[in-house]
């Protein structure tokens, strides 16, 4: 059984401002730089390298960002538990990682909601995105290091065997209960 933990960007009023900006100041750049052309003043390379930070920005924020998180959220296949996440640092080139474990190295679940309790609230970004209450990859919380895939503040903690960090999913809350029951 597939849960699904994504995030769509487009819906999140300061993501969409912050394309806006980086649009019009790269929008600005290229008009300043054309018009610099046409003086003769600036070198071919300046161009290039202008237009190739105008391609990728296009890239990172209209495909990679958004699209990269579609396909994150938490697997359940008999006894085994993958969660997919954009914490591996290639998020921005669509890329997906996975983290699977047993249900047997599971010592212990936990339900908690971060709107009433700061127990393993993260604190920092190691590496992974963090946007409005999405947050997808690897966190420092009040707890330890964690692997986190969230999307609200009710979120399911879970210990596991042999490791130095927790693994928190934060499904839709509709489908927190199944996937405690499937989990536990």
């Amino acid at each position: 059984m597939f849960f699904k933990i994504s995030y769509n960007l487009f819906y999140d009023p300061m993501y969409v401002l912050i394309v806006i900006i980086v649009f019009i100041a790269l929008g600005l750049g290229c008009i300043h730089l054309e018009r610099k052309i046409k003086d003769k003043d600036i070198k071919f390379k300046s161009r290039i390298a202008l237009y190739s930070a105008l391609v990728f920005s296009s890239f990172l924020l209209l495909y990679a960002l958004p699209y990269s998180n579609m396909a994150c959220g938490v697997e359940v296949v008999d006894d085994t538990i993958k969660v997919y996440h954009v914490g591996c640092g290639l998020g921005f080139l669509g890329m997906v990682c996975t983290y699977s474990f047993k249900k047997q190295d599971i010592l212990g679940v936990k339900v908690i909601n971060w709107s009433v309790t700061n127990y393993c609230k993260p604190k920092a970004r190691l590496f992974g995105i963090s946007i409005s209450n999405y947050l997808s990859g690897w966190f420092d919380t009040t707890c330890g290091k964690a692997l986190i895939q969230s999307i609200s503040d009710a979120n399911i903690i879970i210990e596991l065997k042999n490791v130095d960090f927790k693994v928190i999913l934060g499904p839709r809350l509709e489908q927190l209960n199944t996937l405690v029951s499937i989990i536990s």
